[in-house]
């Protein structure tokens, strides 16, 4: 982990999704050649070269990937439900495990899935992020699912909000695709004036460079929805949805790597926390100390 580019993480998941589907097919014993006149391709232990290397590679993978999700896990209050086959080559679902393995491979699962599925990451991750901070939130995705056009969709959605947070403006020209470079929006603190979470999914591994360029045109797509441009009056923090396995520490580098475009992360371990654990467990965290 040298670096912020980290494939092994969505290698590793789809090793999830096989633990879930009931393994692996095993046909290497059928299909492979049982001899070769080239020294190099005779079969090791009955198994091609090519089985034999993937193997060792998916064994070299798990060990890799096994304490980094161990770590992500706890840090959210969760144990990573899977562990180790006997093998070593594959993951096994960990006893007592079986509901929060099952709606990790489902996210696993979507991962670089177009449509529907991305919009159902995008919502699912929304709902997490709704149930973390509280506050007035919409996922565009909800207004534009009926294909009435961008028009419409902001239309519907200013008609949700009060009148002091509406301004005058209206774009210029209408996306196609209806969502103006937003994917939705927490109003924090409705009733003084808080910030405003801006919303972004993205339905892959997380990989740094593409960090969505949306986040760079906040004002602007602000000022589209809401018809005032709110970032001149009060704080918009900028929230990445992926659907990837980060641990805190890694956050943190994502964090401090953006410098000043820096957006809080959100991802598949948070989705299911917010699924697994109350909410209220965050709250009773909490402490008020007055001196």
């Amino acid at each position: 982990m040298a670096t912020l580019e980290f494939s092994f993480v969505e290698e590793a998941r789809s090793l999830e999704v096989d633990a879930i589907d009931g393994g692996r097919p095993l046909h290497e014993f059928t299909l492979d050649p049982q001899t070769s006149s080239n020294d190099e391709e005779i079969p090791i232990m009955g198994r091609s070269v090519d089985d034999a290397e993937e193997i060792t590679e998916r064994a070299a993978l798990i060990q890799l990937f096994l304490p980094y999700a161990r770590l992500a896990y706890e840090q959210r209050g969760l144990v990573y439900p899977f562990q180790k086959s006997e093998a070593g080559d594959s993951f096994e679902i960990v006893p007592g495990q079986e509901r929060v393995a099952a709606r990790s491979a489902e996210l696993s699962r979507m991962i670089r899935k177009g449509q529907p599925v991305s919009k159902q990451f995008e919502q699912l991750a929304f709902e997490a992020l709704h149930r973390y901070v509280g506050g007035w939130g919409v996922c565009i995705g909800a207004p534009r699912n009926n294909g009435r056009g961008a028009k419409h969709a902001i239309e519907e959605f200013r008609n949700s909000l009060r009148k002091w947070e509406i301004g005058e403006s209206w774009p210029e020209d209408f996306a196609r695709n209806g969502d103006h470079g937003a994917d939705g929006f927490v109003i924090l603190g409705r009733g003084w004036c808080g910030p405003i979470i801006f919303y972004q999914a993205k339905n892959t591994n997380f990989h740094f460079k593409d960090h969505p360029e949306e986040f760079a045109r906040m004002p602007e797509i602000l000022h589209d929805w809401f018809g005032k441009r709110w970032s001149q009056f009060r704080l918009v923090v900028p929230v990445f949805a992926t659907n990837s396995v980060l641990t805190i520490e890694m956050k943190d580098r994502i964090f401090e790597a953006r410098g000043a475009s820096g957006v809080h992360m959100l991802d598949a371990v948070d989705i299911l926390c917010a699924d697994f654990i109350e909410p209220q467990h965050w709250c009773r965290q909490h402490q008020c100390i007055v001196y």
